[in-house]
Protein backbone atom coordinates (compact mmCIF):
# COMPACT_ATOMS: atom_id res chain seq x y z
CA UNK A 1 0.00 0.00 0.00
CA UNK A 2 1.36 3.51 -1.01
CA UNK A 3 1.77 5.99 1.50
CA UNK A 4 3.29 9.32 0.77
CA UNK A 5 4.92 9.37 4.28
CA UNK A 6 7.17 6.68 3.30
CA UNK A 7 9.63 5.40 0.24
CA UNK A 8 8.57 3.22 -2.58
CA UNK A 9 10.72 0.63 -1.77
CA UNK A 10 8.65 0.49 1.96
CA UNK A 11 5.64 0.36 0.38
CA UNK A 12 6.45 -2.50 -2.06
CA UNK A 13 7.56 -4.83 1.06
CA UNK A 14 4.29 -3.35 2.70
CA UNK A 15 2.30 -4.45 -0.29
CA UNK A 16 4.55 -7.69 -0.35
CA UNK A 17 3.65 -8.84 3.58
CA UNK A 18 0.05 -7.77 3.08
CA UNK A 19 -0.45 -9.97 0.13
CA UNK A 20 1.30 -12.86 2.02
CA UNK A 21 -0.82 -12.73 5.03
CA UNK A 22 -4.07 -12.35 2.86
CA UNK A 23 -3.88 -15.70 0.99
CA UNK A 24 -7.48 -16.78 2.01
CA UNK A 25 -8.85 -13.94 0.93
CA UNK A 26 -6.86 -14.04 -2.67
CA UNK A 27 -8.05 -17.77 -3.03
CA UNK A 28 -11.44 -16.66 -2.42
CA UNK A 29 -11.35 -13.45 -5.15
CA UNK A 30 -10.06 -16.87 -7.27
CA UNK A 31 -13.44 -18.38 -6.84
CA UNK A 32 -15.10 -15.36 -7.23
CA UNK A 33 -13.63 -15.10 -10.64
CA UNK A 34 -14.11 -18.26 -11.96
CA UNK A 35 -17.71 -18.33 -10.70
CA UNK A 36 -18.95 -15.34 -12.15
CA UNK A 37 -17.36 -16.05 -15.43
CA UNK A 38 -19.21 -18.94 -15.62
CA UNK A 39 -22.57 -17.79 -14.28
CA UNK A 40 -21.84 -15.00 -16.68
CA UNK A 41 -21.57 -17.45 -19.70
CA UNK A 42 -24.54 -19.04 -18.49
CA UNK A 43 -26.57 -16.15 -18.43
CA UNK A 44 -25.62 -13.64 -20.78
CA UNK A 45 -24.37 -16.41 -23.29
CA UNK A 46 -27.41 -18.52 -22.98
CA UNK A 47 -29.63 -15.64 -23.36
CA UNK A 48 -27.77 -14.19 -26.52
CA UNK A 49 -27.65 -17.82 -27.85
CA UNK A 50 -32.09 -18.24 -27.31
CA UNK A 51 -32.24 -14.97 -28.68
CA UNK A 52 -30.45 -15.41 -31.54
CA UNK A 53 -31.80 -18.88 -32.28
CA UNK A 54 -35.54 -17.65 -31.84
CA UNK A 55 -34.80 -14.68 -34.59
CA UNK A 56 -32.77 -17.29 -36.75
CA UNK A 57 -35.07 -19.77 -36.86
CA UNK A 58 -37.73 -17.58 -38.86
CA UNK A 59 -35.18 -18.01 -41.74
CA UNK A 60 -34.90 -22.17 -42.34
CA UNK A 61 -34.80 -21.38 -46.02
CA UNK A 62 -31.76 -19.21 -45.48
CA UNK A 63 -30.04 -22.53 -43.22
CA UNK A 64 -31.33 -24.80 -45.89
CA UNK A 65 -29.34 -22.93 -48.83
CA UNK A 66 -26.33 -22.23 -46.58
CA UNK A 67 -26.14 -26.47 -45.74
CA UNK A 68 -26.87 -27.24 -49.67
CA UNK A 69 -24.25 -25.27 -50.65
CA UNK A 70 -21.85 -26.35 -48.13
CA UNK A 71 -22.93 -30.06 -49.58
CA UNK A 72 -22.11 -28.65 -53.39
CA UNK A 73 -18.85 -27.84 -51.83
CA UNK A 74 -17.81 -31.47 -51.79
CA UNK A 75 -16.04 -31.35 -48.89
CA UNK A 76 -14.65 -34.47 -47.19
CA UNK A 77 -14.58 -34.96 -43.76
CA UNK A 78 -17.50 -32.85 -42.83
CA UNK A 79 -19.24 -33.67 -39.36
CA UNK A 80 -22.77 -34.56 -39.75
CA UNK A 81 -24.52 -31.26 -38.09
CA UNK A 82 -23.46 -29.52 -41.08
CA UNK A 83 -26.40 -31.55 -43.30
CA UNK A 84 -28.97 -31.02 -40.70
CA UNK A 85 -30.75 -27.28 -40.99
CA UNK A 86 -31.44 -27.00 -37.36
CA UNK A 87 -27.92 -28.22 -36.31
CA UNK A 88 -26.63 -26.28 -38.58
CA UNK A 89 -28.98 -23.52 -37.11
CA UNK A 90 -27.58 -23.87 -33.48
CA UNK A 91 -23.90 -23.77 -34.15
CA UNK A 92 -23.98 -20.50 -35.78
CA UNK A 93 -26.07 -19.70 -33.35
CA UNK A 94 -23.77 -20.82 -30.29
CA UNK A 95 -20.76 -19.28 -32.10
CA UNK A 96 -22.16 -15.91 -32.90
CA UNK A 97 -23.49 -15.90 -29.23
CA UNK A 98 -20.03 -16.56 -27.57
CA UNK A 99 -18.58 -14.27 -30.03
CA UNK A 100 -20.78 -11.87 -28.48
CA UNK A 101 -20.60 -12.99 -24.85
CA UNK A 102 -17.05 -12.94 -25.24
CA UNK A 103 -17.20 -9.04 -25.75
CA UNK A 104 -20.08 -8.45 -23.91
CA UNK A 105 -17.98 -9.90 -20.97
CA UNK A 106 -14.49 -8.20 -21.57
CA UNK A 107 -16.09 -4.76 -21.41
CA UNK A 108 -18.68 -5.17 -18.59
CA UNK A 109 -17.84 -8.82 -16.39
CA UNK A 110 -14.48 -8.35 -16.36
CA UNK A 111 -13.88 -4.81 -14.98
CA UNK A 112 -17.07 -5.39 -12.84
CA UNK A 113 -15.42 -8.65 -11.09
CA UNK A 114 -11.28 -7.11 -11.26
CA UNK A 115 -13.19 -3.97 -8.78
CA UNK A 116 -14.47 -6.08 -6.64
CA UNK A 117 -11.76 -8.46 -6.53
CA UNK A 118 -9.50 -5.37 -5.49
CA UNK A 119 -11.87 -3.61 -3.01
CA UNK A 120 -12.04 -7.29 -0.73
CA UNK A 121 -8.30 -8.04 -1.11
CA UNK A 122 -7.46 -3.78 -0.44
CA UNK A 123 -10.12 -3.53 2.34
CA UNK A 124 -8.31 -6.97 4.06
CA UNK A 125 -5.13 -5.16 3.49
CA UNK A 126 -6.26 -2.14 5.73
CA UNK A 127 -7.80 -3.98 8.21
CA UNK A 128 -4.28 -5.66 8.80
CA UNK A 129 -1.78 -3.69 8.42
CA UNK A 130 1.48 -5.67 8.86
CA UNK A 131 3.68 -5.56 11.84
CA UNK A 132 7.68 -5.91 12.17
CA UNK A 133 6.88 -9.54 13.34
CA UNK A 134 5.01 -10.17 9.90
CA UNK A 135 8.07 -8.60 8.35
CA UNK A 136 10.54 -10.69 9.94
CA UNK A 137 8.51 -13.73 8.99
CA UNK A 138 8.51 -13.14 5.38
CA UNK A 139 12.26 -12.52 5.58
CA UNK A 140 12.76 -15.77 6.82
CA UNK A 141 10.74 -17.42 3.89
CA UNK A 142 12.06 -15.41 0.90
CA UNK A 143 15.86 -13.81 1.03
CA UNK A 144 15.04 -12.12 -1.80
CA UNK A 145 12.44 -10.28 0.13
CA UNK A 146 14.86 -9.84 3.33
CA UNK A 147 17.54 -8.42 0.82
CA UNK A 148 14.87 -5.88 -0.80
CA UNK A 149 13.99 -5.06 3.11
CA UNK A 150 17.70 -3.99 3.63
CA UNK A 151 17.80 -1.48 0.68
CA UNK A 152 14.76 0.16 2.16
CA UNK A 153 16.99 0.99 5.54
Amino acid sequence: MYRKDQGVTKSACEGAVIFFKNGKTLFRNIGRIFGMGILSFVVIGGAIFGAAFAICSQFPTMFAELSTTIQNLKIEDLPTWVYDVRNLTAVVCAIGAIILWSSIHSVVGRPFILVGVLRNFIAAGKAKMPTEADFKELDNKSSKFAKLRTKEI
